[in-house]
């Protein structure tokens, strides 16, 4: 029994560009003298929300070195890398009220814009909880949980009936 006539897969994306990116390559394909299709999900064998190219088995071999060489690596991830962004502890409690604490020491930063990790679970009580903002902002939150402190529950009292 013959084998079908495109059987061998040599490209596969699920990429928002993926029917694109399966174009460009079975056009780079036929350009170097390789025939192939391009499939999508309705093709019995094509896993849901992919795009592929086949081949026939005779081309693998060097329409893998062709895609290769065509495609592009993607971009690196572009970040800050100062540590500036790592995060520091400013709140780690334990117990019955650890969770309270860190959710209104969360809530008092926010407020004051500045962005608070909360680590803990519920679910296990036993374990603590923390609060954690970056590096950079650890004197802002130190400043703002200290007025909080110093104006003590008055003031929240009367914040939330404003």
């Amino acid at each position: 029994m013959g084998e079908a006539p495109y059987s061998v897969t040599v490209f596969r994306s699920m990429d928002a560009s993926a029917e694109e990116d399966a174009k460009n390559i079975l056009a780079a394909l036929n350009e170097a003298g390789m025939e192939g299709v391009v499939l999508d999900e309705d093709a019995p064998g094509v896993v849901e929300g992919t795009w592929e190219v086949r081949v026939a088995s005779e081309y693998e071999s060097r329409a893998l070195r062709l895609i290769e060489t065509i495609s592009e690596p993607p971009p690196p991830v572009e970040g800050n890398p100062s540590a500036a962004l790592d995060l520091v502890t400013i709140f780690e409690g334990s117990g019955t009220t650890a969770e309270i604490e860190a959710l209104s020491i969360q809530s008092v930063l926010k407020a004051s814009g500045i962005e608070a990790v909360l680590e803990g679970a519920s679910e296990l009580p036993n374990l603590p909880f923390a609060v954690k903002v970056p590096q950079v902002d650890r004197a802002r939150a130190e400043a703002a949980l200290a007025e909080a402190r110093a104006a003590g529950p008055a003031a929240a009292e009367e914040a939330s009936q404003s």
